[in-house]
């Protein structure tokens, strides 16, 4: 039987959250609070996408699987804004400049809405790829058979 999708209030909260939450991290005035929130959804993203991937199965899996790839692109982009450099200057200096934390969370605002609006469709196309590879081996399997 085929594993179909099916839609419960637990995902819809899930979603209306997640999309909350990153709408909510990305509109934000830029600050440190809002780089901390855009980092954490790129987390909990990557984390639920690789989580649902684990189980699930055929199409749902790859969905999860382009949907992954997206939020891991997102991750590597945001951990890449992680202000490494300010810790130093907490060492040296004693103190945090909060500009400079603004500066990385204005310059996260688009490529993190980018890649987590983009990641549901390279969901899709991954699971039209999955769909064409199965369909495509099973035809070949029907004819190894049918040679036997």
């Amino acid at each position: 039987m085929a594993n179909r999708f099916q839609f419960s209030i637990r995902w819809l909260v899930a979603a209306t959250a997640a999309i909350a939450g990153s709408a909510g991290a990305v509109v934000a005035r830029p600050s440190w609070q809002s780089l901390v929130a855009m980092e954490g959804m790129a987390l909990f993203f990557i984390t639920s996408a690789a989580i649902a991937a684990r189980h699930a199965s055929g199409a749902m899996r790859a969905f999860w699987i382009g949907c992954l790839m997206s939020f891991g692109m997102a991750a590597i982009v945001a951990s890449a804004g992680l202000p490494w450099f300010l810790i130093r200057d907490l060492l040296t200096n004693g103190k945090i400049e909060q500009a400079g934390l603004a500066l990385i969370a204005e310059s996260l605002e688009i490529p993190l809405a980018a890649f987590w609006c983009a990641a549901p469709a390279n969901g899709l196309i991954a699971a039209a790829i999955h769909g064409l590879f199965c369909k495509a081996s099973a035809i070949e399997d029907s004819k190894g058979a049918g040679n036997r």
